[in-house]
């Protein structure tokens, strides 16, 4: 999936679109949606959890 422009969603395009993307040998990606959802949870709180990290160093090294 280098280029995840040109993917797209099962559940976003009509069948007959996901048959010729798949027949062309096009990626086609496929991810139920409470797996979306429980990945789009996840980033979420990464970045939270690295933007709370990186001000905390950001202010330490302010204080140095």
């Amino acid at each position: 999936m280098g280029h995840v422009k040109d993917d797209f969603y099962v559940e976003d395009e009509s069948l007959d679109e996901v048959h010729r993307a798949w027949d062309s040998g096009k990626p086609v990606l496929v991810i139920p949606s409470r797996l979306r959802r429980q990945l789009r949870e996840r980033v979420s709180k990464l970045r939270r959890l690295l933007g709370t990290d990186l001000r905390r160093s950001t202010d330490r090294a302010k204080t140095r």
